[in-house]
């Protein structure tokens, strides 16, 4: 007790929104809690910590705000649920109510969380067979009549061939209402989050689910829960990349004025600053890109790291009128790039998005992101060996089969807002980016895509074969595709 009364209680609703300063909780009941490292913050709600305690390591969860302890009671609950049924989850060492917080101490798993390990795994047969033992664990869950409702990757640490769930506040009861749909929407919600690559695997997926159930599969059963599988993916990516990144959040910062909006990306709140004072007079002292009468687009620099600033003009009273109300592109950028890097899809990374505003009204508008250092596909294709460019082709390939899997139409795809960096083809200029419902829609949007990045090579043979190998190689006997090839050779 007096070493807790002689050390500073700190800045918990600061440290939730920016810090990375070591620091040290002094708790009534259980000593000192020394926290390490910052892990996740949701801004004036919650900080995760990675730590020690009493000479262990651990996590802690400093839950802050009016709601405070609802949510602390909620996540101890849901790790004795997943403890009471013998599912792997951290145990609970410690929880304490303090005035500036509810704490939950849990001992650390020495493991990856099931992202990181995903996102490390180039081969197809290794990301299915972890695909294929999460699958079973959430089967478990449903056995036990639990569900996680915060059904992310990451809410997974993957010891060796052991699953550990995580986010206690996440885990429900089933109940009997509506229960074989709300699992169903359940596991359909965890296949969503596997990289769309692998999406020829949901039945071995799906015949793992039905054997650790018990039940018997069922074609038509499996075509409803890729059906839902797609709507899921839609829901999160609207949600996310069209509301959720407009506003204060854990990926951005968020400022409003009278005069104007800013977004900016969490890492660079604190540089970002001094750039976004004046853009206009970046634009005129940088390296000038493009100028044009609807954009205008220069380079600068910012801690050492060049930066593009591309400014979306106002050219006349009539075009002010017309996009007066209109989402901006510059917010249309923002929002597809933070759409891409969702689905695992390389993209500049994203610095602000400004937008002058009048009330409801929209004026001229800023999109910033970091330079893409490297060739693009035309001068990669023009100037690489045969094994790269085969290589590059082929990732190429890749990336437009998943784009048409999340029925993603870019809608300007030129190979020079294709760039490759390290052998990865890097997606930029996502203004004209759209995602698609309509199944007819989108097939004739993503024929457009094909035809406009073959036209590149119209004059170049070996590689115009080349991109169109690769395309066979990878969408198979696709009719999208066949039908471009077909009006090519005509």
């Amino acid at each position: 007790m007096q070493a807790a009364t002689q050390t500073v209680m700190p800045d918990l609703a600061g440290l939730s929104v920016s810090g990375d300063r070591p620091f040290v909780l002094p708790l009534s009941q259980g000593g000192m809690l020394e926290c390490i490292r910052i892990v996740r913050r949701v801004p004036g709600k919650r900080l995760v910590c990675e730590g020690l305690w009493h000479g262990q390591g651990v996590y802690a969860k400093l839950f802050l705000g009016p709601h405070a302890r609802r949510h602390a009671n909620r996540d101890r609950q849901g790790v004795e649920w997943l403890a009471a049924d013998r599912l792997a989850t951290p145990p609970l060492l410690h929880a304490e109510s303090l005035s500036e917080c509810e704490v939950l101490i849990y001992q650390a798993i020495p493991a990856d969380n099931a992202d990181v390990i995903m996102q490390g795994l180039k081969a197809h047969e290794e990301r299915l067979q972890l695909a294929l033992t999460l699958t079973r664990t959430v089967a478990q869950h449903h056995n036990a009549g639990i569900v996680q409702t915060d059904l992310y990757l990451k809410n997974f640490l993957v010891e060796d061939d052991r699953i550990h769930t995580l986010d206690g506040d996440g885990i429900r009861l089933l109940g009997h209402w509506r229960r074989h749909q709300r699992e169903l929407r359940n596991i359909a919600t965890l296949w969503s989050k596997l990289d769309a690559t692998d999406d020829d695997s949901m039945h071995c997926l799906y015949e793992a689910y039905c054997i650790e159930r018990g039940w018997d599969s069922n074609p038509k059963q499996l075509h409803r829960l890729l059906s839902e599988v797609r709507r899921v993916r839609h829901e999160v990516s609207t949600e996310y990349a069209d509301r959720k990144v407009l506003r204060e959040c854990t990926d951005v910062h968020v400022e409003r004025r009278h005069d104007r909006f800013v977004a900016i990306a969490r890492p660079w709140v604190v540089q970002a600053d001094a750039l976004l004072q004046d853009l206009d007079a970046q634009l005129a002292d940088g390296e000038r890109l493009k100028s044009g009468n609807t954009c205008t687009v220069g380079l600068t620099e910012l801690d050492g790291r060049k930066i593009v600033v591309k400014r979306y003009n106002i050219k006349n009273l009539r075009h002010a009128l017309g996009r007066a109300l209109r989402k901006s592109r510059a917010a249309l950028s923002w929002s597809n790039t933070f759409r891409l890097r969702l689905a695992g899809i390389a993209v500049a990374a994203p610095v602000a998005m400004v937008e002058e505003r009048r009330g409801i009204l929209r004026g001229r508008a800023w999109f910033l992101a970091e330079y893409v250092e490297g060739p693009d596909l035309t001068e990669w294709m023009a100037q690489g060996d045969a094994p790269q460019r085969q290589q590059t082709a082929y990732s190429v390939a890749q990336l437009l089969r998943k784009m048409q899997r999340l029925r993603f139409a870019h809608g300007d795809l030129k190979a020079t807002n294709i760039k490759i960096v390290d052998g990865t083809p890097v997606l930029i200029d996502l203004d004209s980016l759209k995602e698609y419902r309509c199944d007819w829609l989108f097939k004739r949007r993503h024929a457009r895509d094909l035809r406009r990045l073959l036209k590149n090579w119209v004059d170049d043979a070996a590689t115009f074969e080349l991109m169109q190998h690769a395309l066979l190689k990878v969408y198979g006997k696709d009719p999208v595709l066949a039908g471009v090839i077909r009006d090519k050779q005509q």
